[in-house]
């Protein structure tokens, strides 16, 4: 029992892993964060701190000028490496009568996965954002809404197979070499069939915050906490499956190459993780450190 208990984090790591015990019992568990809450497009964008739109309109204030970039994100951790695509497009908006800005933004996701049932490559879960921006009194506020959409094989471990909705607050000031920000997040999971089971994935709910120092000019270092917790899962036949709830500290690293290129580094290193106990919980995961690096080019 224990040793198949041991392989939920471990099996179709991107997807919630579905193990059938000897005795006929479906367990489940949040492989996404089990491996690194990075991997998950919504709450990476969470999580995270990056240098994008609110870093660069805390500094300068919002940008009157319409623009469209495209980038790279790389995600390494112990059994699963993220290669991503980031395009956007922004525009300057008036919906309040003061200084605000729209972004919509697409991440096209590649996976690489090493699993006890074997390694899987492909297409992961696209996602969709739409970014508000205010600013206030010298603070950038934003609103987001997040979709993530089921293109990954979830049979297979590149995707959970539900269409997600997130809801995302985030404020974001730097007031000469230092700078504070803090983001609140919620994401609504739907239902999938995976490998023949349905399954209604727990609710996801996640807060990160910390600071940053600017060291030179364009150069910034800063550390976040972050807190994500998702509920248990809803299985065929009256099952509850286990959820998860982990904390980390983040230091990151951003360096502005110019003004349209921008280079960033997060070190997401896991302080802390439960099992939120569902009909049968398992053991706690033992992760292990992640790193995403990330490019970024306006044009």
């Amino acid at each position: 029992m224990q040793k198949s208990t041991s392989l939920i984090f471990k099996s179709n790591l991107l997807a919630v892993a579905i193990i059938t015990l000897s005795s006929g019992q479906v367990l489940a568990s949040e492989a996404y964060q089990g491996e690194s809450v990075a991997l998950d497009p919504i709450t990476r964008s969470y999580v995270l701190s990056n240098d994008g739109k609110e870093a660069d309109f805390s500094e300068g204030g919002i940008s009157r000028e319409a623009s469209k970039s495209i980038g790279l994100d790389m995600i390494m951790s112990d059994n699963v490496d993220l290669y991503s695509i980031p395009v956007a497009y922004g525009m300057p908006m008036q919906l309040f009568g003061g200084e605000e800005y729209l972004n919509l933004s697409g991440d096209i996701p590649y996976f690489n996965v090493e699993a006890p049932t074997g390694d899987e490559n492909g297409l992961g879960d696209i996602g969709l954002t739409a970014e508000y921006f205010v600013e206030n009194n010298g603070a950038i506020l934003k609103a987001e809404l997040n979709f993530k959409f089921p293109t990954g094989d979830e049979d297979v471990g590149l995707g959970t197979g539900s269409t997600d909705f997130g809801l995302g607050f985030t404020g974001r000031k730097r007031m000469g070499n230092l700078g504070f920000n803090s983001t609140l997040g919620y994401i609504i999971r739907g239902d999938a069939t995976v490998n023949k089971v349905d399954v209604d994935y727990g609710n996801v709910f996640s807060f990160s915050g910390g600071a940053e120092y600017r060291v030179q000019k364009a150069f910034w270092l800063g550390a976040n906490l972050a807190y994500v917790r998702s509920g248990t899962s809803d299985f065929d036949g009256g099952f509850e499956g286990d959820g998860l709830q982990t904390f980390d500290i983040i230091p990151n690293a951003s360096y502005r190459i110019n003004t349209n290129m921008t280079l960033t580094a997060d070190l997401i290193f896991p302080v802390q993780e439960s099992v939120v106990d569902g009909d049968f919980p398992a053991d706690d995961p033992d992760r292990e450190l992640s790193f995403s690096f990330g490019f970024n080019s306006e044009f």
